[in-house]
């Protein structure tokens, strides 16, 4: 048994010889490993979680393939999760995420100082925030919605686009508003209203 576990984990005790016998013997019996018992053996996991809000938006895509594959270049794997601007579905993401004991979090919460927050409070040195979190002790990323809305309306007006739709998170986010604010700033800016 323990040749075989030191085999399959690249000990470099084995001859590549065995590795090679043991690693076509997993292969024929369809073995796959089973993670969570190897971070309980080993106290870490070596997964990183990511709860966002709305996964469609493409700027969360291109965050979360960046994140995963910076990640598995140095062994992690990613687990994302969809808490779709709900508090519910998001307590339930937290949960599931802390019963898999990942060694990080990255969650940008559908409220920032709701109660969902509080349960990842044994794991807030080891959480990233992607909003204003300033009453919790934890490292936080503030996204500067305003300047986005700025930004891409400005693009927009500048290439002779007058006539633009507007998508945008639920109204009552604050993300939402302050993207909108700065989109009707930049449009002010040019004579032109929303």
């Amino acid at each position: 048994f323990s040749t075989v576990s030191k085999a399959l984990n690249g000990d470099p005790a084995i001859s590549p010889a065995t590795r090679q016998l043991v690693e076509e013997k997993a292969k024929e019996m369809n073995y796959t490993r089973n993670y969570f018992a190897s971070s309980l053996r080993q106290k870490g996991s070596r997964t990183v979680a990511i709860i966002a809000n709305d996964i469609d938006i493409p700027a969360y895509g291109e965050m979360i393939a960046m994140i995963s594959s910076k990640l598995a270049a140095h062994g992690y794997t990613t687990m994302v999760s969809d808490s779709r601007y709900s508090e519910e579905y998001e307590r339930s993401s937290i949960q599931n995420v802390i019963s898999r004991m990942p060694e990080a979090v990255i969650i940008a919460p559908a409220d920032p100082t709701g109660e969902n927050m509080r349960l990842l409070e044994p794991m807030f040195d080891r959480t990233l925030v992607l909003g204003d979190v300033q009453e919790l002790p934890t490292s936080s990323l503030l996204i500067d919605h305003y300047h986005a809305g700025r930004i891409s309306a400005g693009h927009m007006l500048e290439n002779g686009s007058e006539h633009n739709l507007i998508f945008g998170g639920p109204e009552g986010y604050q993300s939402s508003q302050q993207f909108l604010a700065g989109i009707r700033d930049e449009y002010a800016q040019h004579g032109l209203t929303i």
